[in-house]
């Protein structure tokens, strides 16, 4: 059973592979109305189309265990580049990619828009 709500869905026995089994759980047990507003809240501006570059640097970053050097070949970019725009994330979201507290605030809202969405967070984010 499906529950669409303002673009968001929620589907139990349908997660997507990308995400943790405990995350796929918590997010699984919430509304799809308190998962909006728990993505909104965390992700702020990177959620406006001139962001999805922002937003899909930090999703890497993340998936490559904080590699900037891993990153950066995934993204065919400078680690430089990678690094100046996990800054622009730092200053977007208010968040600091080195507390602890604020990573996984970022992951799990991350894992809720990636499920949110029927195609997954980019085509080729496992490539």
């Amino acid at each position: 059973m499906c529950v669409a709500s303002a673009g968001w869905r929620a589907c139990s026995g349908l997660i997507p592979d990308t995400l943790d089994g405990p995350v796929s759980l918590l997010l699984a047990s919430l509304r799809p109305e308190t998962l909006e507003d728990y993505v909104r809240s965390v992700l702020r501006q990177l959620l406006l189309p001139d962001h999805e570059e922002l937003l899909k640097t930090l999703w890497i970053y993340l998936e490559e265990d904080h590699s900037l050097q891993h990153a950066a070949q995934r993204l065919h970019v400078h680690r430089n580049t990678v690094l100046y725009r996990l800054h622009q994330v730092a200053r977007l979201t208010g968040r600091s990619l080195r507390r602890t507290s604020d990573v996984t605030a970022l992951w799990i809202a991350l894992q809720a828009w990636a499920w949110s969405r029927a195609d997954g967070p980019w085509p080729s984010s496992t490539s």
